[in-house]
């Protein structure tokens, strides 16, 4: 890690800038294996300090490491694991990094080595090109996931279901939503959602008297509001604060 750049450091402490209580302050950019599902997991987990210390325990301490072996903490089937890395770190052939990166401090390496200790717990690198969220929640928080399967024939009211994610957002629950493909993933819908891809939800506010849904693509950084299509969209898409606004994630 040192190699690649001599003023590198484990984890930078940031200050939340005023007026902006929604602000990623970890923002992540995906490494070459594009934006996956642990990579959208890892971005909801260091949004919050108290759950981003628990997985990099003595992350000051870290900093100060001269020997490059870094310890991370995770669950893993129910059981606390500790896994130790050095800070040797992925590229690929044509020199772009593999692994995940902070978007605001290219000498920042947490993210990857954070990624590198969760693919080595599960064998390989390899481990990280197939999976769910809700499987690297339940790792990096010893919570329990809850997936909610979406159907015609199953499908609640969207007032019901806005109170159920209202409630979940409250307790501090955190929430992706996808998009099921029905043939290949990465199709893009006329809502401008693409099939496969997990979102993070980060709010669900009734407008009007029609519960919408504050969406962050992991393509993106940007916010936006998804609500059924319809002359009405448009509009409420600005009571809740454009369906472009940067949040710094």
């Amino acid at each position: 890690m040192l190699d690649l750049n001599p003023g590198a450091k484990f984890y930078s402490e940031r200050v939340q800038p005023a007026g902006r209580w929604e602000y990623n302050l970890h923002k992540l950019l995906p490494g070459s294996f594009g934006p996956n599902w642990f990579y959208v997991a890892l971005g909801q987990v260091a949004e919050r300090k108290e759950l981003l210390n628990w997985t990099m325990p003595d992350s000051a301490k870290q900093n100060a490491c001269d020997v490059g072996i870094y310890r991370f903490r995770f669950w893993h089937a129910g059981v606390l694991r500790e896994v130790v890395v050095d800070d040797l770190l992925p590229f690929n052939r044509s020199g772009a990094p593999v692994f995940v990166q902070s978007a605001y401090n290219a000498g920042e390496y947490w993210p990857g080595l954070l990624e590198k200790a969760y693919a080595k717990m599960h064998g390989s690198y390899h481990f990280l090109l197939d999976g769910h969220p809700e499987q690297a929640f339940a790792d990096l928080t010893g919570g329990f996931p809850q997936a909610v399967r979406l159907n015609l024939a199953t499908m609640l009211s969207p007032y019901i279901l806005g109170r159920e994610l209202k409630h979940w957002l409250a307790r501090g629950s955190l929430v992706t939503a996808a998009v099921k493909f029905r043939t290949q993933p990465g199709e893009l819908l006329d809502t401008d959602l693409v099939t496969g891809l997990p979102y993070t939800l980060l709010e669900q506010r009734d407008v009007r008297g029609r519960p919408l849904v504050k969406l962050r693509s992991p393509r993106g950084g940007h916010t936006f509001i998804h609500a059924e299509p319809g002359p009405m969209a448009g509009s409420c898409c600005g009571c809740l604060g454009g369906s472009v606004e940067d949040d710094g994630g």
